[in-house]
């Protein structure tokens, strides 16, 4: 039974990293790791350049935050579209490009020390209209390198590197800030993104069926496919409970522990620690679940709850665990919820999808935070954060009342791959 269980345990994970096996995919996951690196070093110092540009006040900070979030929620769904008629590579490379230039202009702004707020204001929303494009469009380019069959699998080991990369980046950012000077924060972060462009200039991958698949689409089109499927509609509920009412409150954990930066530190490092647990030794033993309501819903209700125990507990030591047990469920919902998008949904719904999927995703969080401090500073920290969890909770109770929802089974292998086939000839006649 022991060689059992250890064969089959060696098996999932060899269907886990079976991508990394595609030689395009290895360089382009590469190319994709060092520029996440770069972006934990651009966001934690811009984090405290704004600090110090505004002499300490917390404000500046959010309206940073929603700088970058606003292009995402009302331009994310319609830049995305673009990737169905644009080639993906060449979309991936001019956003990198422009973001390469804006993360150059702010490094040289902070070496010769004119930065104002403005600057960083203005830069984070061309920032975030880049973002808006460039997310799709490399979500669409790793479908097409990978394949259906193998997206859930590229998904999971992308919320690897991003949590690899989240760990990594602000503590590199912490040293060579205090070696030497925030400029070189921004200068590396721009050097980074050539690491994405020389990746995609080495792979080959042939996106012109896609775009000859795309046809007459439009956003409109992927509109109504969304609304007149109510499952795919409930993925992005989902999507925006765990965001609006889940990780914004991230936002409010400082107010929590009394502005404790050793406390808030470990707490959403404790958070951090849990989605990389989740991702390399939990995730990989879902991927073959064919349950998907049950699956998001359940993990809704694990998020809300240990949420609502982490803003209850007095003990530091608590609240670590509950964290790192709220981050687990972060990484299910994250690969889940972005797997299903690119495999149940026509292939040209996916840009205008995978947009919406960053508007809520990204987006909503800084937005959603505001509001939740706005509620925090007439309340208290703890009232407003369980509040919002208990909303989380409700919502993926709600979720389950749906018949529909909860007796949602995937296809297997084979019906799945006889679906995709269908689903291809369907939209040659779009």
């Amino acid at each position: 039974m022991t060689t059992l269980n250890s064969n089959s345990i060696a098996s999932t994970w060899r269907k886990t990293f079976a991508p990394l096996s595609v030689s395009s995919l290895r360089l382009l996951f590469s190319g994709l790791a060092i520029s996440l690196i770069g972006t934990w070093l651009q966001s934690t110092a811009q984090a405290l350049l704004v600090f110090q540009l505004s002499h300490g006040r917390s404000e500046p900070v959010a309206i940073t935050s929603c700088s970058t979030a606003l292009p995402l929620i009302f331009l994310g769904p319609l830049l995305g579209s673009l990737t169905s008629h644009i080639s993906r590579r060449l979309l991936v490379i001019a956003t990198q490009v422009v973001e390469l230039v804006l993360a150059a202009v702010l490094g040289l702004l902070v070496h010769l020390h004119v930065a104002t707020l403005a600057h960083v204001y203005l830069l984070a929303f061309l920032l975030g209209c880049a973002e808006s494009v460039y997310f799709p469009a490399v979500q669409r380019l790793l479908h097409e390198v990978a394949g259906s069959a193998n997206i859930r699998a590229v998904v999971g080991l992308n919320a690897v590197i991003s949590n690899i990369a989240r760990f990594a980046g602000p503590m590199l950012a912490g040293l060579l800030i205090g070696s030497f000077g925030m400029a070189v924060a921004f200068f590396l972060n721009s050097l980074s993104f050539i690491a994405v462009i020389l990746s995609l200039a080495l792979i080959r991958v042939d996106d012109r069926q896609q775009s000859k698949l795309a046809g007459r689409w439009t956003f409109l089109t992927s509109a109504r496919h969304l609304f007149g499927d109510a499952r795919l509609l409930c993925v992005f509920i989902g999507v925006a409970l765990m965001n609006v009412f889940g990780q914004s409150c991230y936002a409010l954990v400082p107010a929590l522990e009394m502005g404790s930066a050793r406390a808030t530190g470990l707490l959403l490092g404790s958070a951090g620690l849990g989605s990389l647990t989740s991702a390399l030794c939990v995730m990989p033993f879902f991927q073959g679940f064919r349950r998907p309501g049950l699956l998001i819903s359940c993990s809704l209700l694990w998020m809300g709850f240990f949420l609502g125990l982490t803003a209850s507990f007095h003990s530091l030591w608590w609240q670590l665990l509950s964290m790192w047990c709220l981050g687990i469920s972060t990484t299910i919902l994250f690969v889940t919820t972005l797997g299903l998008i690119q495999t149940v949904s026509p292939v040209p719904a996916h840009g205008a999808l995978l947009g919406l999927f960053s508007a809520l995703f990204y987006g909503s969080q800084p937005v959603a935070a505001l509001g939740l401090a706005f509620v925090a500073d007439r309340n208290s920290s703890s009232r407003t954060i369980q509040g919002s969890a208990l909303i989380e909770v409700c919502g993926g109770l709600l979720l389950l009342l749906l018949p529909q929802w909860r007796s949602w089974m995937l296809p297997g292998e084979t019906q799945g791959i006889q679906g995709e086939i269908a689903t291809k000839d369907d939209c040659s006649r779009c």
